[in-house]
């Protein structure tokens, strides 16, 4: 069902996938300007599902789902919402409550605590509503992006920069949207762009047959900023060269926020690609003594678990063959985790969650985890 929790659905069209995200900006309702301390939270059972989807003037579908995931109804004044399992950050954080014993707490007792905290809540919020349910509950400094109109800039501006694209695939739920392209207009440009990084020092020839990259996300509930990010495909997984272009929803101390300025930055992606001499051509100067300890080091810190990084740490044990190498081999063995994480069966939000984790070595300090002696999991 579309609008349950769950809803997730993948595009390899882009026409169909771009009918989605119109159909979905056109069927969301942001309202501002409500006062934090008048909402209130209510929990409820699957049994009080008919009472409570009129209510909410929703389906009896909507009401059930929403018993069998947050279980809470979101009230002010004489509106009431179902509460999606999106908006539960934004709520507490809303409430200015946060910890763990609370999601442990049963639902009539997590209700109460946050109720005691709404009543001192300051500001305003901004709901966003949309499948029949509120998906999040938003400061109001919150910067409202459609995702259709930052699809489309973000599709003319690749095509301005890098020529004919290769739609690969999209990704639309309640949390997030994302989408794929690769760029084998740009690919030779890019890859005698990556060589010149590298070729100094690595050993082995990786981008021979590297595809460069764009993937686009987005999301309306606070999980993502909207970012686009260079990537090259190697073996049919993709790895990041850098951070690209994040523009945040939410002003904050030094970050850009809104379509414009989304706007400005699309228009330094190509930049970004030739950006990896500070990354990938870094790491291609960086000899590491100790690569299986700092790989293993690596994983440790980026959360990288031992289940799906164990065949990336044998293979850079076989490369090294007891001696050293140099970080980029150890980097682009790391990002090919990501195959072993979808044979594991990650979710897709897990996988953008481990590229991006992966990514964050880009920024470490990589001999402080060349050491001697052993190091476990």
């Amino acid at each position: 069902m579309k609008n349950n929790d769950n809803y997730n659905r993948v595009f390899v069209d882009f026409d169909e996938f771009k009918e989605e995200i119109k159909d979905v900006d056109a069927n969301s309702t942001w309202i501002p300007e409500i006062n934090s301390s008048v909402l209130t939270l209510k929990s409820f059972e699957e049994i009080e599902s008919p009472e409570i989807a009129q209510e909410c003037n929703v389906s009896l579908e909507s009401a059930i789902d929403t018993s069998n995931n947050t279980g809470f109804v979101l009230k002010y004044g004489k509106n009431s919402y179902l509460v999606r399992d999106t908006a539960l950050d934004s709520v507490l954080e809303t409430a200015k409550i946060k910890g763990a014993a609370l999601t442990r707490m049963p639902q009539y007792l997590f209700a109460e605590v946050l109720n005691k905290c709404f009543t001192v809540a300051k500001g305003d919020s901004l709901l966003l509503l949309r499948g029949e349910k509120v998906c999040a509950c938003l400061s109001d400094l919150y910067e409202i992006m459609p995702i259709s109109k930052l699809v489309d800039i973000t599709e003319r501006a690749l095509n301005d920069k890098f020529g004919n694209l290769k739609f690969v695939s999209a990704e639309n739920n309640y949390t997030y949207t994302s989408a794929l392209w690769e760029l084998p207009e740009a690919q030779d440009d890019l890859l005698e762009a990556y060589d010149k990084c590298v070729q100094k020092h690595t050993k082995r020839l990786h981008g021979k047959n590297f595809m460069p990259a764009i993937r686009f996300i987005s999301s309306d509930v606070g999980k993502y900023a909207a970012t686009a990010i260079p990537l090259f495909k190697m073996n049919g997984t993709y790895f990041r060269i850098n951070s690209g272009i994040k523009v945040a929803h939410k002003l904050g101390t030094g970050n850009k926020v809104g379509i414009e300025n989304y706007e400005k930055e699309i228009d330094t992606i190509f930049s970004k690609f030739i950006d990896m001499e500070k990354t990938m051509g870094a790491m291609s100067n960086c000899y590491i003594e100790h690569p299986v300890n700092a790989m293993i080091g690596f994983c440790k810190k980026a959360g990288i678990g031992k289940r799906i990084a164990t065949d990336a740490v044998e293979e850079i044990e076989r490369f090294s063959n007891g001696s050293g190498c140099y970080m980029d081999d150890i980097y682009l063995s790391i990002a090919g985790v990501m195959s072993a994480a979808q044979q594991k069966g990650m979710s897709s939000m897990q996988l953008l969650d481990l590229e991006e984790n992966i990514a964050k070595i880009l920024y470490y300090k990589w001999k402080d985890f060349d050491v001697a002696g052993t190091i476990t999991w």
